[in-house]
């Protein structure tokens, strides 16, 4: 019998798909307490992460990170002085930088900016050939664990964006 009393078949496809959503929610809960647990033991909620790769987006200057967990090698405090966690979190694309948050479609950091040529460039005279860039790949970033209202989870860092050439915007 079922828990509402009714009868049922264990051998159904109804029972297989309960067991199987049963399932996905028990490793969704167990991913973020294994998270929390992690995140509660390194640096205020934060664990350190190498920069892999990132997606731009051709309607804002956004992009989404690839983040590869990582620890340091030595005391030396380079980006250079840290390797990837073996078996370490791999974020997919979903690292996210606060710091372009507040970009639109016309605005990076507050200053004009235009998509061109596969890239952001800002739109102002005399800074046309300045170009808006994401966070460079090897760069170290600390981010937390950010579970958002609608039950995605996307990981959450802040660093500067470069924008090269040298421009004194």
């Amino acid at each position: 019998m079922a828990l509402d009393g009714s009868k049922f078949n264990p051998f159904s496809q109804a029972h297989a798909d309960d067991l199987a959503a049963l399932q996905a929610e028990v490793d969704r809960l167990a991913q973020m307490v294994s998270l929390q647990v992690l995140a509660s033991n390194n640096g205020y909620g934060r664990i350190p992460f190498r920069v892999s790769s990132s997606t731009i987006s051709t309607s804002y200057p956004i992009w989404k990170y690839t983040l590869v967990q990582a620890k340091p090698k030595s005391s030396t405090g380079t980006d250079d002085d840290w390797e990837d966690v073996s078996g370490g979190i791999n974020t997919g694309d979903i690292g996210l930088n606060d710091l372009e948050a507040g970009n639109t479609s016309t605005s990076a950091y507050g200053y004009a900016v235009t998509y061109t040529s596969s890239a952001w460039h800002l739109s102002t005279a005399p800074f046309t050939e300045c170009i808006f860039k994401p966070v460079p790949n090897d760069t170290i970033v600390w981010a937390i664990p950010v579970h958002r209202p609608d039950g995605t989870m996307r990981w959450s860092f802040s660093a500067p964006n470069p924008i090269t050439p040298g421009c004194e915007a």
